[in-house]
């Protein structure tokens, strides 16, 4: 299966979760408006929780730093091979960061 097969697959699941949690809202006759708006509160406060309480600070200049967080984000993917390849175009990644 490929790289994009395996993203469709995630959409599609994620998809099919959102509608599972959905269903018995719909079938208590929630407006469908109010179930999403739910869910992008739900959005929202997730990300507040990720940004104080979970994320940590990066120092984009430490090299060694840089490297262990970009080898750990690729490390579970497909890409595993070319993680080498990958880490040298480090100081790439942290002129984008800037």
């Amino acid at each position: 299966m490929s790289t994009f097969d395996d993203d469709i697959v995630d959409v599609t699941d994620a998809a099919g979760e959102m509608l599972s949690v959905a269903g018995p809202f719909l079938e208590q006759q929630m407006h469908p408006t109010v179930i999403i708006a739910a869910f992008r509160q739900a959005l929202d406060d997730l990300l507040t929780i990720l940004k104080d309480q979970v994320s940590i600070a990066v120092d984009i200049t430490d090299r060694d730093e840089m490297r262990r967080i970009i080898k750990s984000c690729i490390g579970t993917k497909f890409i595993t091979k070319w993680s080498a390849q990958i880490l040298f175009h480090v100081p790439v990644v942290r002129r984008w960061c800037r």
